[in-house]
């Protein structure tokens, strides 16, 4: 085989533009990021709507709606311990709070929090 019969390297620019005409057009191009961001929109409006509600019953009706690989979205806004900016959590009968956050938290206050946290939990560790 020659080289000119071989197929032509694309770059991921030359792509996009030869596709949709420029690359900087991005929203018609599909890509995963435009994909996900109605699951996020769907996430956001489902907790609103369920705020002071059942997390069960919001979270199978996010169930519902999204893929599966998806549907860690939900899930990270109550467990991820790095959350620090978001407003949502569950009081003690599993129904969603939302906290507004007057200002960002910083680290040394953060450091704080997390320390009493899992001494808390040492605490009930001990208990049982």
């Amino acid at each position: 085989m020659d080289d000119e019969e071989l197929p032509k390297f694309e770059s991921r620019k030359q792509y996009l533009t030869r596709k949709v005409g420029n690359m900087y057009d991005i929203p018609n191009f599909d890509h995963p990021l435009s994909m996900r961001t109605k699951y996020y929109k769907a996430k956001d409006r489902i907790l609103h709507h369920y705020i002071g509600k059942s997390f069960d019953d919001a979270f199978s009706y996010y169930c519902k709606l999204v893929p599966k690989h998806y549907q860690h979205l939900f899930l990270e806004e109550f467990e991820t311990p790095f959350s620090r900016w978001s407003g949502w959590s569950l009081d003690e009968n599993k129904n969603i709070v939302y906290k507004k956050r007057e200002r960002y938290i910083s680290q040394s206050e953060w450091r704080e929090i997390l320390r009493q946290k899992e001494e808390n939990n040492e605490q009930r560790n001990n208990q049982n």
